[in-house]
C-alpha cells in the first residue's frame, strides 16, 4: 500500500471499495475487512464516506498518520 496523496480539509484519503482493501490484504475476507473498518472507525482511527457509487468507501487519516 502507497502512502496516499489525496489530500481535503487538512486530512490525507484513501479511495477503496472493500473489494479492493482484500486485493491490498488478500489474506482477509471481505467480511473482515468491513468489521475491520467499522472497529477502526468506532476507535475514531479513521473516517469513512461514501462519495460515489463507484467509491463506496473512503478513508481519512489523521495528518500525523502514514
Amino acid at each position: 500500500m502507497q502512502i496516499s496523496k489525496n489530500s481535503n480539509d487538512g486530512h490525507r484519503w484513501v479511495y477503496n471499495t472493500y473489494e479492493e482493501w482484500t486485493h491490498e490484504f488478500p489474506c482477509w475476507k471481505m467480511h473482515v475487512v468491513k468489521r475491520l473498518v467499522r472497529k477502526l472507525e468506532t476507535d475514531q482511527l479513521i473516517i469513512t464516506s461514501e462519495y460515489i457509487e463507484l467509491l463506496p468507501l473512503s478513508l481519512r487519516l489523521e495528518e500525523g498518520d502514514s
